[in-house]
């Protein structure tokens, strides 16, 4: 008799999962949730339920496992704001999707498996929350994985077939905010806008104002002293950055004459929120004045945002709110209690994160390449993602200190 031989795959998956190829020989592979997705582990020889011989998995055996059977894999993402967005148009996006799939599967894919996963993708669909607070859904189907995920973070729509999914280009198909924050001083008023890009628009306005009348102020009608009146207008500017920042906790730039802005940095009391002071000449009397002048520091936005991310990494230090260490943020992410994920780019641990009764230790066994999980950090990623946190990849050695990787609590 024919001896039948097992082969035990560690998939990211929630489901056992079998597969039986032409040769007779059985491949079925399940998940382990406490320490995650890992490579195939042995081969057991079975001959009239005995088992003969229990082997180590080796190049040879990999040639079981043929890349065939792991085709078509299939991703889409997509915005999906059910909240905001009529189901209706929805539909027709997804229906988009499906097409596009249809389309590179004829011309790439016949084999086996592809109805099957054609007819996954198509329940998957049928069956998602249209109930839902999320910005974007990924959807990732394979003969041997179905994945679904609602996120918190916008997305630019991305179709692929036969390649993996890699967690990190999902963070790299993020929507791109470029918003900030620009706080105009002048000697009698003051002005917060919200840029998008180059574009400002005016969200508060603060005025000096004279007597019961609410005449503003000016060089002609006021007694007050020139410190005075800068002591009073960055007292209310500095209100009015307060209650803004609650709502767009973004980068924020402060423009306006020498003598204005150092009076402001000197007193205000969100010194570490202020990104940076820009000093101009004269007053500027437009919003096309104030944007132009902010133009040069908002052009190259990659390093406003890794100057942002730097500064928002030194105002958690100190609030106690960071986890630092892949053990630590391991920890933290599992917790479901991150809001921001900062990781140097290139960074991988390729190293499982086992849990003990001691805390954190690894395994040598490296994760499986069939599944989308590919190391620690891609676990830690999703993990952030999926509980509604953001990650942000930053350069390397900005977060030295904190060992390569660190997460912000809620």
């Amino acid at each position: 008799m024919v001896p039948t031989i097992e082969l035990f795959l560690q998939l990211h998956c929630h489901k056992c999962i079998s597969y039986t190829s032409g040769n007779g020989i059985r491949i079925s592979c399940t998940y382990d949730r406490l320490h995650g997705p890992r490579n195939y582990c042995s081969i057991i020889l079975k001959n009239q339920g005995m088992n003969l011989i229990n082997l180590p998995a080796s190049p040879s055996i990999n040639k079981i496992i043929e890349p065939g059977l792991y085709q078509p894999a299939i991703s889409i993402i997509l915005p999906f704001e059910p909240k905001m967005v009529p189901k209706s148009e929805l539909i027709d996006q997804l229906k988009g999707a499906l097409e596009t799939v249809h389309r590179h599967v004829a011309k790439s894919v016949q084999n086996d498996s592809t109805a099957l996963v054609m007819q996954k993708l198509r329940k998957v669909v049928r069956n998602l929350n249209f109930s839902t607070y999320t910005k974007s859904i990924v959807i990732y189907v394979s003969p041997v994985l179905e994945k679904v995920l609602y996120l918190d973070i916008a997305v630019e729509p991305k179709v692929t077939v036969n390649e993996p999914l890699d967690i990190r280009e999902l963070v790299l198909a993020k929507k791109q905010s470029r918003q900030y924050l620009v706080v105009h001083i002048s000697e009698f008023s003051s002005n917060i806008y919200r840029g998008d890009g180059e574009k400002l628009t005016k969200i508060k306005s603060n005025i000096l104002y004279s007597g019961q009348k609410k005449q503003p102020l000016s060089s002609k009608n006021t007694n007050d002293s020139a410190e005075q009146r800068l002591n009073r207008i960055s007292e209310i500017s500095d209100q009015g950055l307060i209650a803004i920042l609650r709502a767009y906790p973004l980068p924020v730039f402060v423009v306006g004459s020498r003598r204005t802005v150092s009076y402001f940095k000197q007193n205000t009391s969100v010194k570490q929120k202020i990104l940076e002071y820009l000093y101009t000449n004269g007053d500027l009397a437009s919003e096309k004045d104030i944007a132009n002048a902010i133009k040069p520091l908002v052009v190259d936005w990659d390093n406003v945002q890794q100057k942002y991310l730097r500064q928002l990494l030194e105002n958690v230090k100190s609030l106690q709110n960071l986890a630092t260490g892949i053990g630590n943020v391991w920890k933290m992410a599992s917790k479901w209690t991150g809001s921001l994920l900062m990781v140097e780019e290139n960074y991988r641990h390729t190293e499982q994160l086992l849990e003990s009764e001691e805390g954190l230790y690894t395994s040598k066994e490296p994760y499986s390449r069939y599944s989308h999980i590919r190391n620690s950090v891609d676990y830690i990623i999703e993990m952030v993602l999926e509980n509604g946190g953001d990650v942000e990849f930053v350069k390397q050695q900005v977060l030295e200190d904190c060992k390569n990787i660190a997460l912000v609590r809620r």
